[in-house]
């Protein structure tokens, strides 16, 4: 929990709505 998660190539948001969901922060280009 409140791990942060890089996603360098956000695509369709996925990783995003994962991180959401189990409540990460998220950084992404």
């Amino acid at each position: 929990e409140n791990d942060l998660v890089l996603d360098p190539f956000m695509g369709n948001g996925t990783t995003a709505v994962a991180c959401i969901k189990h409540k990460r922060n998220y950084l992404w280009f």
